[in-house]
């Protein structure tokens, strides 16, 4: 696409939920739950009525700031990296997968549940799999872009403590305890939900923790 990244977010224009909750895209410039006819305007990229730009895919600005204070033999060390300036789809409840899978989210409890909840809610409402629109309906809801979120963050990456001890003459020539955590996860996020950018499919990333020693002679 001239003009843009290589890569980059495009999503579904979202027109919000109806009020039997079903999700609301756009038609020739009109709201529409007609998923057949989305689909087949998209195929139009940024020329169609229901295809909209987002922004970078890839961070546009990373770095990282690395430091160490010391005191006597203990010495802290710790990364911080940012990621800046892009987009990310974030995981979302897929009916499919409910049913199909037994595979479900946490937004299922915000979801359409009776008429008047389109005002406060962006989940569709829970349909059977004989709707005849729940393949693209789902398709859609997964597209659309209410699911689209800064991906601005900041990562503890890792701490390291260690301590050393005074040369032995007999025993060795250096000896080094440690303490090290990595992958501690995200310390701020842009959006306002907490995802994470880089696991969006995962609640939370896992700690690695390890102990050590080295010794030489």
């Amino acid at each position: 696409q001239i003009g843009k990244e290589l890569y980059f977010i495009a999503a579904r224009r979202w027109a919000g939920l109806d009020d039997v909750g079903d999700p609301l895209g756009y038609v020739n410039n009109e709201p529409s739950k007609d998923y057949f006819a989305i689909s087949l305007e998209s195929r139009n990229g940024f020329a169609s009525s229901n295809v909209v730009y987002k922004g970078p895919a890839n961070p546009l600005h990373y770095g990282s700031v690395i430091n160490t204070i010391a005191w006597n033999r203990l010495s802290l060390s710790f990364n911080i990296a940012y990621r800046s300036n892009y987009y990310f789809f974030r995981n979302s409840l897929d009916y499919r997968k409910l049913y199909e899978e037994g595979i479900t989210h946490k937004e299922f409890e915000n979801r359409f549940r009776k008429k008047g909840d389109e005002l406060h809610t962006n989940v569709p409402a829970m349909v059977y799999t004989d709707y005849k629109d729940f393949s693209s309906r789902s398709t859609f809801y997964q597209s659309a872009e209410i699911n689209v979120l800064r991906g601005d963050h900041l990562r503890l990456q890792y701490i390291h403590l260690d301590y050393s001890f005074e040369k032995s003459r007999n025993l060795f020539d250096r000896l080094q305890i440690y303490a090290h955590v990595s992958d501690l996860g995200v310390i701020w996020t842009a959006n306002k939900e907490g995802v994470d950018p880089e696991r969006p499919d995962t609640y939370s990333s896992q700690p690695t923790y390890s102990l050590g020693i080295r010794l030489s002679r």
